[in-house]
């Protein structure tokens, strides 16, 4: 409840390297991505990407993730990073097809969950 109330969410964008992103269809929200420059790192981090499981496949992570791509261009670094889950394959899979490459292996602590990520940067 500290992390996640509405509140706690809306004031993650108070800072104004962070930035989200809704994609919707037919006035319906079907996706969302948000990002964040760190300035002491001079990187942007794409935090996430999340396009509903009826509407993967048509488009929608590739232009939440082109939108990303041009917002870090605003700042101007020469690469995106991200840390993808290691057990979700499928967008290990695309995330490589589409040029990211993946440099380690890292815990994702959330409460008492721990999952492995694979944290990889592409190219911009």
């Amino acid at each position: 409840d500290e992390h996640y109330s509405a509140e706690a969410l809306e004031r993650i964008f108070d800072d104004a390297c962070v930035c989200g992103f809704v994609a919707e269809v037919a006035g319906n929200a079907v996706g969302y991505a948000k990002g964040c420059f760190n300035k002491t790192e001079n990187r942007f981090y794409i935090n996430s990407i999340y396009v509903l499981p009826d509407h993967q496949g048509g488009g929608i992570g590739t232009m939440l993730l082109n939108v990303c791509i041009e917002r870090a261009r605003s700042y101007n670094v020469s690469e995106v990073w991200l840390g993808v889950m290691a057990k979700n394959v499928e967008a290990h899979a695309w995330y490589k097809k589409i040029g990211f490459k993946f440099v380690r292996e890292e815990p994702f602590i959330m409460g008492q969950t721990t999952v492995s990520h694979l944290i990889g940067y592409k190219p911009i």
